[in-house]
This record gives structure tokens, C-alpha cells and sequence, in this order.
């Protein structure tokens, strides 16, 4: 500096330092400049996406409700079916009941037919045998009556 002073002039290396201080100035300047740009850039893009997420977590939200409805009513139509089921089961089940009646029924019938039909034949074995007997107290009364005349 004492230089510059006596001379009357500047010392061309402070100017030289200026110069390189200035420059790094503006460049940090430039650099402050673009910063501060993609600052509020990312602020505005920060804002958009905090919209999108209010956004998103309203539509997940309607969703589950959705989705809880959706559960409810499969609950419901599961247990429905569940009822179905249970009557086709038991549908099943007096199915079986109704072809067992049918053949006790079936057996119950052939029974009737073969006790009607011993029925006729002692019927008719009785008449026989009545006849048979008639015949045999005619024989004898016959018989008696031509011993005691």
C-alpha cells in the first residue's frame, strides 16, 4: 500500500486483487442469483406437491371408505351364501330323508301286497277247508244215519 501512495498510482496488484475479488463477487452474486431462482422454484414445486399429497391422501382416504364398504357387503353376501349352503345341506339332507321314507314306504307296500295276498290264500284255504268239512259232517251225518237206521 505504501507504494501505491508514493507513486501516486495504484499498485497493479491490488488492482489485480480487486479485480479477482470483484469477480468473485459477482460470480458468488450469480450464483446467490440462481440459488435464490431454483429456491423459489422448489418452493412453488414443494407447494404443487404438498397439494398433490392433500390431494392423494383425500382420494386414499375415500378409498378406504370404499373399501370398508366394499368388506361390509362381501361380509353380508358371505354370509348369505353361508345361509344358502346350510339350506342346500339340509335340502340334502331331507332329500335323503324323503328317498328313505319313499323306500320304508316302497318295502311297507310289497309287505301289504304279500300279507294281502297269504290273506286271499287263507281265505281260500279256509273255504277249502270248511268246504272239505262240510263235506266230511255230510259224509258222516250220511254215515250215522245209515248205521242208527
Amino acid at each position: 500500500m505504501s507504494r501505491a501512495l508514493s507513486s501516486g498510482g495504484i499498485d497493479p496488484d491490488i488492482t489485480a486483487t480487486f479485480d479477482e475479488y470483484h469477480s468473485r463477487v459477482v460470480e458468488s452474486l450469480n450464483r446467490y442469483q440462481i440459488l435464490e431462482q431454483q429456491n423459489v422454484e422448489l418452493k412453488s414445486e414443494t407447494e404443487t406437491l404438498k397439494k398433490d399429497i392433500s390431494i392423494i391422501q383425500r382420494l386414499v382416504a375415500e378409498r378406504d371408505q370404499q373399501i370398508e364398504v366394499l368388506a361390509k357387503s362381501v361380509l353380508v353376501i358371505s354370509n348369505v351364501i353361508s345361509e344358502k349352503v346350510d339350506a342346500v345341506r339340509s335340502g340334502v339332507e331331507m332329500q335323503k330323508k324323503a328317498i328313505q321314507t319313499q323306500y320304508d314306504l316302497d318295502v311297507a307296500i310289497s309287505s301289504k301286497r304279500a300279507l294281502e295276498r297269504d290273506l286271499l290264500l287263507q281265505k281260500a284255504e279256509n273255504e277249502r277247508l270248511r268246504n272239505t268239512n262240510c263235506q266230511l259232517q255230510r259224509e258222516r251225518q250220511h254215515s250215522n244215519s245209515k248205521y242208527f237206521n
